[in-house]
């Protein structure tokens, strides 16, 4: 899905600089809500990976989503 938005919006002239960040082994939800992946909080034990990849995937890329997100707001907010 995430790439069918960043085609759509290369084709219709989006303004600004589009990036998919893409993570093997991760499922939805991996940053927050009811699976609590929290970023940056990595996952608790007892939350299995009902919504699709590994907890080592998801956790993995909770934190360095966490990163991206620091990053463009730093480079983005000066």
């Amino acid at each position: 899905m995430a790439e069918q938005l960043v085609d759509t919006m290369e084709t219709n002239g989006f303004a600004h600089t589009v990036r998919h960040v893409h993570y093997p082994d991760v499922g939805h939800n991996f940053g927050g809500g009811q699976q609590a992946y929290g970023v940056p909080n990595l996952p608790p034990k007892d939350r299995g990976d009902s919504r699709g990849g590994s907890r080592q995937g998801n956790s993995i890329a909770g934190v360095d989503a966490w990163r991206e997100v620091l990053s463009f707001l730093a480079s983005h907010l000066r």
